[in-house]
């Protein structure tokens, strides 16, 4: 198993995290071919793993602020919205509420006038009742004057005529007495009258408080119905002002999460403002005039150029790989820290320098390194020399330039004016 560790220099953009590639080779391939697969893992891995925004998201990270800005804002409006939508809801339940306390007592109060007139009606049938009574035993001692009168009437004139005729006694003594008898009937049939009268009007009376009861049950069940609909209402409106509740407080999370990915997106363009500021421009203003990592007098064969395929025809070369021979010197082709210098299966000891501003270079296919990480070289200094990797004609050297871990042509940052050759396997 191979691993780097993770290191972090002067720049923010060269922080490399501890990685691991044991299994980055798994064909059988020719060795430049493993080596090409390899330091595309080994490279896209360091550029990537800088804490430090990529400069080329720049417009990207604009796009996201401008699309969370549009949400928040969206969520702005909506929580308005549902705010009002809840002040109105609420002030709705105060009115059913107002309302249902109004109904509560109109029920009480026609409960207690419920009451009352049964009470009244119940006084009425008892007085109805005793009158009743009192009415019907007047027309029996009624009845047995009339009786007693008539029987009185039939006997004296039959057999006391004559004799109270002769007699010395006063004769108008049975007179008398069929008078008072008479008196007597004509106020007993007075009280009998005003008795049927009394007894009407306890019946009307009667009557009337049965009407009013029965009026006052029916707004009695009015009542109750209304106020079991404001009830529901009320029940109703409460758990629309719940869900609106439960939807704002929903809401106000997605905008706080909006707000703090605002906050990072903010940061990211910051951080990418401070890199634009530091960015030294060394490495882009070489383009055309870097050295190539040979002697200077050395003729340049390339075995493989940038993009064409490798073995198989499947995959395309991310890099240049130049025929060599064993023991000559690999050099910097450009000022830099490097940040891994180890050896790799199949590819021999590998270096990888960063330039800053992004760009990086690799070397493969080294016998020996003479740096390690950390250390700062020059332009055209010794990094590294030439090793045999596999095969008896394998010497040779890999270079790779990456830009924000995108591999570029590396014939396009080097001498242009320096003559190059293809090489014969």
């Amino acid at each position: 198993m191979i691993h780097f560790s993770g290191y972090s220099g002067n720049r923010p953009d060269t922080a490399i995290t501890r990685i691991s590639i044991a299994h980055a080779v798994g064909e059988c391939l020719p060795a430049r071919h493993i080596a090409s697969a390899v330091l595309l893992v080994l490279l896209t891995t360091a550029a990537t793993a800088s804490d430090s925004p990529d400069p080329a998201n720049r417009a990207e990270f604009e796009q996201r602020l401008q699309t969370t800005g549009n949400e928040i804002r969206q969520l702005d409006s909506l929580l308005q919205d549902t705010r009002r939508q809840r002040s109105d809801l609420q002030a709705r339940l105060q009115q059913h509420n107002g309302r249902l306390d109004e109904r509560s007592q109109r029920l009480q109060q026609l409960q207690k006038e419920i009451q009352t007139y049964e009470g009244k009606v119940r006084e009425l049938e008892n007085q109805v009742s005793q009158q009743q009574a009192a009415l019907a035993e007047d027309r029996r001692q009624l009845a047995t004057l009339l009786r007693q009168r008539l029987i009185s009437s039939r006997s004296g004139q039959s057999r006391n005529a004559i004799k109270t005729a002769f007699s010395g006694n006063n004769i108008s003594l049975s007179q008398r007495k069929a008078v008072y008898i008479s008196h007597l009937e004509k106020a007993r049939q007075a009280r009998i009258n005003s008795l049927q009268e009394r007894v009407s009007q306890l019946e009307l009376a009667r009557h009337e408080a049965l009407k009013s009861r029965n009026w006052l049950s029916h707004l009695s069940r009015k009542a109750e119905q209304q106020h079991a609909d404001i009830h529901q209402q009320q029940k109703n409106t409460s758990a629309s002002i719940g869900k609106l509740a439960s939807r704002e407080q929903m809401n106000i999370s997605v905008r706080q999460k909006l707000l703090q990915e605002q906050k990072d997106i903010e940061t990211m363009l910051q951080q990418l403002d401070e890199l634009r500021s530091t960015a030294s421009g060394y490495f882009a203003a070489n383009r055309g005039k870097l050295p190539w990592p040979v002697n200077e007098a050395e003729k340049l064969q390339l075995l493989t150029r940038f993009g064409e395929k490798k073995a198989g025809g499947k995959l395309d070369s991310t890099g240049l790989l130049i025929k060599r021979k064993k023991g000559r010197t690999v050099r910097a082709i450009a000022d830099g820290e490097v940040v891994y210098a180890d050896l790799l299966a199949a590819l021999g000891m590998v270096v990888v320098i960063d330039h800053g501003d992004g760009y990086l270079s690799l070397y493969g296919g080294n016998g020996s390194t003479k740096v390690q990480p950390g250390d700062w070289v020059e332009m055209g200094s010794t990094i590294a020399t030439v090793g045999r990797i596999t095969g008896p004609n394998a010497e040779s050297t890999y270079l790779e330039i990456r830009e924000n871990a995108v591999p570029v042509n590396p014939e396009k940052w080097l001498d242009t004016k320096k003559p190059v050759q293809l090489a014969r396997n």
